[in-house]
């Protein structure tokens, strides 16, 4: 197994630059990054595990801010088929109920201030 900066792991050399590494240091490198740490490569030096770098205030926002966005996109999904059965007038009691408490849910989201993006409790999805 060989790894390559920029490049990542290869069965084979990708360049001069290609380093050999043991299938073992290749599954605790692989291990590491399922559990949040970052491989990280010198020049010349075989790869190893480090803490990735804290976030800034704008890339909070921006990934709380994505968050909302599936969520609501979550509740759209959820409300255009019991919305669907309201308009028909064919809803079972069940159905606006869940409808009602979608659309809770939805404005509960919409209202969740991004600006505290380290500090944000997301409302709890009816489902």
């Amino acid at each position: 197994m060989y790894f390559t900066k920029n490049i990542g792991f290869t069965f084979s050399p990708f360049s001069d630059e290609s380093i050999e590494i043991t299938h073992n240091e290749w599954e605790s490198l692989v291990l590491g990054q399922s559990e949040g740490k970052i491989i990280t490569a010198l020049d010349g030096d075989k790869p190893f595990l480090s803490e990735p770098p804290e976030l800034t205030y704008e890339e909070e926002i921006l990934i709380a801010k994505r968050h909302q966005q599936h969520l609501r996109k979550m509740a759209e999904l959820a409300i255009t088929p019991l919305l669907d059965a309201v308009d028909f007038d064919i809803a079972t009691e069940k159905e606006e109920n869940h409808l009602r408490a979608w659309k809770l849910y939805r404005i509960a989201v919409n209202r969740v201030d991004v600006s505290h993006a380290s500090d944000i409790n997301w409302p709890e999805s009816p489902a």
